[in-house]
């Protein structure tokens, strides 16, 4: 469910030339697609819808946007559903929406690696800075947190990646 008090705040608070009602569906080869995958170019398939919503279209009564919210997730709840069975988004005027294709852009690999020699060598000068000014305790508290990041990010891309589905149940 949508969180109605937050985001009628947020509307009501900013002066805004548009609003953007955006759904994301994942293709069917798409289900383990995550940042790693995108960063290793591997193809990854999702449809996006995006409607333009002006703000003078939506109410600025609390009580009345929370209806309004509530409606527009139901609305979203049928295009998903539509989208599973029919394979395309249909717009407001019940036309098959326009469709683009983007792709992953095959120099992201390089742009990875790039950035990892880039920390490599970071690292290297950091060392030979603190070993020739002898800033000891500097080196192993540096080395210390790297550590400790480098290990709590692969503990984490392991629970995601290889212990959760989607839906958060174990499935290996």
């Amino acid at each position: 469910c949508p969180r109605a008090k937050g985001l009628w705040s947020a509307i009501n608070n900013m002066r805004l030339d548009n609003v953007y009602d955006i759904t994301v569906v994942e293709g069917a080869d798409s289900k383990k697609a995550n940042v790693l995958t995108l960063a290793q170019c591997t193809p990854a398939e999702f449809h996006v819808f995006i409607e333009k919503i002006s703000p003078n279209d939506i109410p600025k009564d609390e009580e009345k946007f929370s209806a309004w919210l509530m409606e527009r997730w139901r609305g979203k709840d049928e295009r998903i559903a539509r989208f599973q069975r029919d394979g395309q988004f249909i717009d407001a005027t019940g036309a098959a929406a326009d469709r683009q294709l983007l792709s992953v852009d095959s120099r992201c690999a390089e742009t990875t690696y790039g950035a990892l020699l880039w920390w490599i060598l970071s690292s290297l000068v950091f060392f030979r800075y603190c070993v020739m000014h002898g800033y000891f305790r500097l080196l192993v508290g540096t080395a210390l947190g790297t550590f400790l990041l480098v290990a709590l990010i692969g503990v984490v891309i392991h629970q995601v990646h290889f212990t959760h589905s989607a839906q958060g149940k174990k499935t290996k």
